[in-house]
């Protein structure tokens, strides 16, 4: 041989000399009886450092992935959406390896096409590689107020962030769930809501009602409801004082005046899709101001579990009444009826009629992930 090199176990070969082409781009010759004194085996064995790429596949979208006679079991293709090798079995393509998901941390899930992460208490959400994620962020709802069904207004929804395709990067991302907040009739009231955080999204806490005809209620992400008895309801805060981290802040203002001497009924928190209500000025029980009034309605998202799903429903509030009053029902989102609490991880306000708590908050992160 012209240079010195371990000689391959090629099989039949037919040519007296034959050239091997190495994987250095060298050529070396062989002569035939130095081939024929090796053993055939099926497939060559090469030694050496390889100085050159010896295969590469274009990156195929799984819709293109090969068809016919080219999807022959032992077939290959690299799946650019699936960021895997894959595999023709003889009856449809698997992946040869998938990689690990790119975070971690909160309640793990899946469903079709996405990884989900979603925390019901603070926590750490940990990124690996790079990704861009869909994020639903939700704080605290606001206490409600009041007694025996009466005497108070409902606490306003935790302020919503809904953000879509926002880039993460290696790292470790602080998440922090606010609590829901218990009405009170301290002066000022303070019965709002945690703020939620996730990178530099920021929800306010939903506004807590205040005392029955002497304190107004509190604004917050959603604003509480007007207690009743002349007191004002809460404005919503979460496009003033939150951030959407370039997604999109929902939030409403409480049932009830904002000014002057303000309403005799009570008012409804206010929810991430709708304002609160006052029976004394509008809502379905409009013009009857010693009724109660729902709470104001929460969006709708499908991060979860790819279904949609309420958040930041408003709370009820009570009725003005001398004498028992009906109730009513919160917002969809976890919004509590009247003298009932708000449910928890939606940012539901506390329903007024009694000293009630909001639900806490919620973050939920999805990116695309395919398991195969």
């Amino acid at each position: 041989m012209s240079r010195a090199r371990t000689i391959a176990n090629f099989g039949v070969v037919s040519s007296s000399a034959t050239e091997l082409n190495l994987l250095d781009d060298q050529t070396d010759i062989a002569s035939q009886a130095e081939l024929d004194a090796k053993a055939p085996l099926a497939s060559p064995t090469f030694t050496g450092t390889p100085e050159a790429l010896i295969m590469k596949l274009t990156p195929t979208a799984t819709a293109s992935a090969p068809t016919g006679a080219q999807a022959v079991k032992g077939a290959l293709y690299y799946d650019s959406d699936k960021n895997s090798l894959m595999q023709h079995n003889g009856t449809e393509w698997a992946a040869v390896y998938t990689p690990p998901p790119p975070g971690s941390g909160g309640t793990e899930t899946a469903y079709t096409g996405y990884k989900v992460h979603t925390f019901l208490t603070s926590g750490t959400f940990t990124v690996t590689s790079a990704v861009n994620i869909d994020v639903l962020v939700v704080a605290g709802g606001g206490g409600g107020t009041g007694s025996g069904n009466r005497w108070g207004g409902g606490g306003g929804a935790g302020g919503v962030v809904v953000c879509s395709n926002k880039a993460v990067t290696a790292q470790q991302y602080t998440v922090t769930i606010g609590a829901g907040g218990t009405g009170n009739t301290t002066t000022p009231s303070n019965g709002n809501g945690g703020d939620s955080t996730f990178a530099d999204i920021v929800t306010k806490g939903g506004g807590g009602s205040g005392e029955y005809q002497d304190e107004d209620a509190s604004s917050g992400g959603s604003g509480g409801g007007a207690p009743g008895k002349s007191p004002h309801a809460g404005a919503s805060t979460q496009s003033s004082a939150g951030n959407s981290g370039g997604g999109t802040g929902y939030g409403n203002e409480g049932g009830g005046l904002f000014s002057g001497y303000g309403s005799d009924g009570a008012g409804s928190g206010g929810g991430a899709g709708s304002k609160g209500y006052c029976a004394q000025f509008d809502g379905p029980n409009y013009e009857n101001e010693y009724l109660p009034s729902p709470g104001g309605i929460g969006i709708q998202n499908l991060f979860r579990t790819g279904s949609n799903q309420y958040y930041g429903g408003g709370g009820a509030s009570g009725g003005t009444g001398n004498t028992s009053t009906p109730t009513e029902s919160g917002g969809l989102g976890g919004g509590g009826a009247t003298a009932v609490n708000g449910t928890a991880n939606t940012g539901g306000g506390g329903g007024g009629g009694g000293t009630t708590t909001g639900g806490s908050g919620i973050v939920i992160i999805r990116y695309p992930y395919n398991f195969n």
